[in-house]
């Protein structure tokens, strides 16, 4: 929490523990914590981890920054940046009838579905059916919503299943 509201420019915190005696399935060496942090500068982050970590317990993750305490003394903090998992949404609509379609509905759909979409934080895994209920509540004169998606750099094979994210990913959306 510290991390999130204190430092300048982070977006998304997520921190992980392992509290065992043993690396966990992720990789993170016994007794330590894992920040994964999307903004803020790799300093200011570092920083705020030292600050507020117990002592004795480790730091997991990639990015390596060293902090030095009061005495002077180098400490070694580690953290994780996500990687970002660009999310292709292909949406087919039918219209109801019986209803008014205002014009600009299309592009309310798609400012709908880009809202939503920046709703996600770190590790937290695309549910598309989340997406419908914003689009119902939110327009009028539409029938029925065909919902696919696609991951990569290009969208790749559009299916109805739901996203993993591991807790070391995010998932994008841009227009």
């Amino acid at each position: 929490a510290n991390v999130y509201e204190n430092v300048s420019g982070v977006t998304a915190c997520t921190v992980y523990e392992n509290t065992s005696d043993v690396t966990d399935a992720d990789g993170r060496p016994p007794h330590s914590v894992e920040a994964v942090v999307e903004g803020g500068t790799d300093n200011a982050v570092a920083a705020e981890i030292f600050a507020y970590k117990a002592a004795g317990i480790d730091t997991y993750g990639t990015v390596s920054v060293d902090v030095q305490d009061v005495q002077g003394v180098s400490h070694e903090i580690h953290f994780n940046r996500p990687a970002a998992v660009l999310v292709w949404l292909k949406v087919v609509i039918t219209k109801n009838n019986e209803t008014t379609w205002a014009e600009n509905t299309l592009s309310q759909i798609k400012e709908l579905l880009l809202s939503a979409g920046n709703d996600y934080t770190i590790g937290q895994d695309v549910i598309l059916q989340k997406f419908l209920g914003n689009i119902y509540a939110n327009t009028n004169g539409i029938g029925f919503v065909n919902l696919t998606a696609a991951t990569g750099e290009t969208p790749g094979t559009y299916t109805d299943n739901n996203i993993t994210i591991t807790p070391h990913q995010v998932a994008t959306f841009d227009v």
